[in-house]
């Protein structure tokens, strides 16, 4: 083992000693420094279990205080720029549960979009793009939520080849157009409808399976698609986000 000392000028120009670690002792801290940041990470990854245990169980106060107070400065102090969006995002999904829609449209916005974007993460920053969305349709903003939609996230999910994602965002699409009530956006909303479901059942989606059901078990008063209208939507529409509390 070979430990030099050396010296530095100091901020008041005195020197000040270095330590120079060669030979074998650098990788044995090295060593040293890669097992301590594998504790660290399986310690982010219970305080996360946790918070998502206390989810489960309504005790959304609780994970909204670890989520904020404990994991995201952690990711914020290594710089996991990834990690720490991830985090506002499931934080944001709290403050959806608790609503408090602004702050969490305002996290999605300014802190969780962001981040996607410059790390060049398409899929991801649709998927927020679509929680975007989501909050804008609870707030009755249904314009700017049908122009996300439509302009920001099934293009990205039809660029990926997605076909999953575009049948969540297509039936969310329906969703706000029906909302909307103009006599215009029937038959896009029927179109839109008539995708998903079809393209459920091409892929063997269980969600595809209960529509039918539902339809096998109702008496029709029209087309299939309108007929089971509600189910439709309730079935496909919940994948549009994660469960509470859980993210992406």
């Amino acid at each position: 083992m070979r430990i030099l000392f050396a010296h530095a000028a100091g901020a008041a120009g005195q020197a000040s000693p270095q330590v120079i670690i060669g030979g074998a002792a650098a990788g044995m801290v090295g060593g040293i420094l890669r097992a301590i940041q594998a504790v660290a990470a399986e310690g982010h990854e219970a305080l996360a279990r946790i918070a998502d245990i206390l989810c489960d169980r309504g005790r959304l106060d609780e994970a909204l205080a670890i989520r904020r107070e404990q994991e995201l400065p952690v990711y914020q102090r290594l710089g996991d720029v990834r990690s720490a969006a991830i985090t506002q995002g499931k934080i944001a999904d709290i403050l959806y549960d608790r609503g408090r829609l602004d702050q969490a449209l305002a996290i999605r916005r300014d802190e969780e979009l962001p981040v996607y974007k410059r790390l060049g993460d398409v899929r991801s920053a649709a998927v927020t793009q679509g929680s975007i969305a989501h909050i804008l349709h609870a707030r009755g903003r249904l314009d700017e939520a049908l122009a996300i939609r439509r302009d920001e996230e099934l293009p990205v999910f039809q660029e990926l080849g997605d076909v999953r994602g575009q049948v969540v965002c297509r039936t969310n699409i329906a969703l706000t157009l029906l909302q909307r009530g103009r006599a215009e956006d029937a038959q896009p909303a029927l179109d839109h409808l008539l995708w998903s479901h079809r393209t459920a059942r091409q892929l063997g989606l269980r969600e595809a399976g209960q529509i039918d059901a539902q339809q096998a078990t109702r008496p029709r008063r029209g087309p299939p698609a309108l007929d089971h209208l509600d189910h439709l939507l309730q079935l496909l529409v919940r994948q549009s986000r994660p469960p509470s509390c859980h993210v992406s």
